[in-house]
């Protein structure tokens, strides 16, 4: 269960970012190079270069989208929102896990 849990999870995460470039942004990428994307980003945020991956993750889809036609600065907001997105997804699922399991702030800073 936990293989097929796991590429459930990495299937969202491909369609989330297939989604955001591809109708978010109206970048017109394809299925593969929104592939070729979400795994130089993913390799990209992988790097311990700096917490959260923050300037790799950015970096490497500037590169990329650069060579797919997209300016640098279209590239750099897109993917600073979707960094941004992520961030604001995983810190609303720690708060209804906390809130679910009852737990307080205080206690896991302890």
């Amino acid at each position: 269960y936990i293989v097929l849990y796991t590429m459930a999870v990495w299937l969202v995460y491909f369609m989330t970012t297939f989604v955001f470039y591809k109708y978010g942004m109206n970048f017109e990428l394809t299925l593969q190079e929104t592939a070729e994307l979400f795994l130089f980003s993913t390799i990209a945020l992988a790097l311990p270069l700096s917490p959260a991956g923050i300037g790799t993750y950015e970096g490497a889809v500037v590169l990329f989208l650069s060579h797919h036609g997209v300016s640098k600065t279209d590239g750099l907001i897109a993917a600073m929102v979707y960094h941004l997105l992520l961030f604001i997804m995983d810190f609303l699922l720690l708060y209804i896990f906390l809130m679910v399991k009852n737990i307080k702030f205080k206690e896991l800073v302890k």
